[in-house]
């Protein structure tokens, strides 16, 4: 159970026993809200806040020594009064009303003229896994299926006239899989592994979005209503599914010339089909889009990927590895509402492929109580599928980006210099960003700046939410008051560098370094049963956002805020029981 600031609970529990000598079972249910972190200055209502509650139940059965079945279900359902995002660039639009927020890198207001905004999901899935023995080699088969429904309305315009006044989505998602695993015995000097995997998955999403056109509104009333001549309505409603199909055969051999060479070399076979149906029916939408539709269009592919990697144990406490791999990304499908003829006869984006190139140490010392590992990577990606949000749709779309590196180190540390203290961490360095030179401007880029006939060279500018350098600390003093009693308290600390979130590289998507630090002190008895601590998050009230993004025309082009829920120093207890 856990209670903190912001009107935080949180509560779960679990039990688990057997039920015979072969079977057994787990159930775990929850429930958590607090209050949103995002507060309205004009009517001081808080936006985001979070209800979710939920359960998943596992029945495992033996029945003889060569078979084991686990069954397993999990729902969930979250309420949220999302989306609120305080603006962070104001409107150049004069039409659009001054709320009197200073607006700014860190501002966490809003002042949304009482619009109802909610987010509502529910997600349901089970799963049936079977494990049966011949001889010794193993099969092992792995069904599932989910569905997860959503549907909510956020204010585009994030401001206190109603420009826009309705923007209700909905989401209906239904996945299926199956898989189908052989795996031999480790003899010894080789094993494998073979098998099918097939993925089926059903997407639906609509979009029914109300307005009226900005540039003919003559007055914004106080209330927020606004004034402008008859006709000048706008609907953008759109439906679109995409069901996919995704079968594969794969192979992985692992060979052993020696007690400390091991060779790796693995294949998977990719054919993949897609099916689109979309319609925007209504003639008059936003951003001048027609009706377009109902149109359908069949997509298919095939890839083949591979690895291979080897791996050499000096000893048992050092290792060393390089391995090789390739990846794919299925053909892109833009189903968006503001699906375009041109747009949807260039269907499909390219496929998005990688090749990653990986070494790596692993170590330990002074006897296992100091580990570390090193691990540098090169990944370069062709043809990258980016994700951007197009500020004059306000919605986010997808291209192909070009080619993309993402290159770095990775260093991991556990130490413990003594019984009572221990230290994790871990620091990396990243080097990535865009290897092409044909990017989009953004809004307001002149000639000086890079921009030649609205395009600009993106090569080697950086890539979106990519910090440079991040590391983590996290340390622990242990300190026993009886044989069944301990006391501890630990302390956290991240950091990372600046940030970009615009895909052009608009500076004022750039989100600079910050440190969070947190605190908890507790204290256990009866052996583990008992345990009670208190903590603070955000010990020395760091603000930041996690993310930015652009309010589009319905805005007139503000930039806005999404604010952690963490934003601000908060402090809780949390306790817990085990039978």
């Amino acid at each position: 159970m856990l209670v903190a600031g912001g009107h935080e609970h949180r509560v779960s529990s679990t039990i688990s026993a057997p039920l015979s000598q072969s079977t057994a079972f787990r159930l775990t249910a929850f429930y958590r809200s607090n209050d949103g972190v995002v507060k309205d200055a004009s009517t001081g209502a808080t936006y985001n806040d979070v209800k979710a509650y939920g359960f998943r139940g596992k029945l495992q059965w033996r029945p003889t020594e060569s078979v084991d079945l686990l069954l397993s279900v999990d729902g969930q359902r979250f309420d949220s009064t999302c989306c609120a995002l305080p603006i962070r660039v104001a409107s150049t639009n004069a039409i659009v009303p001054r709320s009197g927020i200073a607006v700014g890198a860190l501002n966490d207001l809003v002042s949304l003229g009482g619009t109802k905004v909610f987010a509502k999901q529910e997600n349901y899935g089970a799963s049936l896994t079977a494990n049966i023995g011949f001889g010794a080699h193993s099969l092992t088969y792995i069904g599932a299926v989910r569905q997860w429904t959503a549907a909510g309305d956020f204010d585009v315009d994030n401001t206190p006239a109603h420009i826009v006044t309705s923007n209700f989505n909905t989401t209906a998602a239904k996945q299926l899989s199956h898989e189908l695993r052989l795996v031999s015995p480790v003899f010894e000097r080789a094993d494998y592994v073979l098998g099918l995997f097939l993925f089926d998955t059903d997407v639906n999403q609509s979009l029914d979005r109300r307005g009226t056109r900005i540039n003919l509104i003559t007055a914004i009333n106080a209330d927020g209503t606004v004034q402008a001549p008859p006709g000048s309505e706008l609907a953008l409603v759109a439906d679109s599914t995409i069901k996919t199909q995704n079968l594969s055969a794969y192979g992985q051999m692992n060979c052993r010339p020696d007690d400390h060479l091991t060779l790796t070399a693995g294949v998977r076979f990719i054919t993949e089909k897609q099916h689109l149906d979309f319609n925007r029916p209504l003639p008059r939408p936003f951003y001048g889009l027609g009706a377009f539709g109902p149109v359908a269009a069949e997509y298919s592919d095939h890839a083949t990927i591979v690895k291979a990697a080897a791996r050499y144990n000096w000893s048992d406490d050092f290792s060393g590895y390089v391995s090789y791999s390739t990846g794919y990304k299925s053909e892109g499908v833009f189903n968006s509402a503001a699906l375009s003829p041109v747009i949807f006869a260039a269907q499909p984006l390219d496929a998005e492929t990688s090749r990653l190139w990986e070494i790596g140490l692993r170590s330990q010392w002074f006897d296992h109580r100091l580990r570390l590992n090193l691990t540098g990577f090169l990944t370069k990606f062709e043809k990258y599928q980016q994700q951007a949000f197009d500020p004059a749709l306000s919605i986010f779309v997808v291209t192909n980006a070009g080619d993309v590196h993402t290159n770095g180190v990775e260093l991991e540390l556990s130490y413990a210099p003594s019984r009572r203290l221990s230290i994790t961490g871990g620091v990396t360095y990243l080097d990535a960003g865009y290897d092409y030179n044909a990017g989009p401007c953004y809004a307001g880029q002149t000639a000086a700046l890079g921009c030649i006939h609205g395009r600009q060279n993106l090569s080697g500018r950086s890539f979106v939410n990519a910090p440079n350098l991040r590391y983590t600390i996290l340390t622990r003093y242990t300190r026993p008051l009886s044989a069944v009693a301990t006391v501890y308290g630990q302390i956290g600390f991240r950091w990372q560098d600046d940030v970009q979130f615009a895909y052009d590289q608009d500076p004022r998507f750039i989100r600079r370094a910050y440190g969070i630090a947190d605190v908890k002190l507790g204290a256990d008895f009866s052996g583990g049963r008992y345990e009670v601590s208190a903590f603070v998050t955000n010990a020395f009230d760091r603000r930041y956002v996690s993310n930015v993004i652009g309010q589009g025309a319905a805005g007139g082009g503000a930039i806005a805020n999404i604010i952690p829920r963490n934003f601000r120093r908060y402090l809780g207890v949390e306790m817990s029981v085990r039978f």
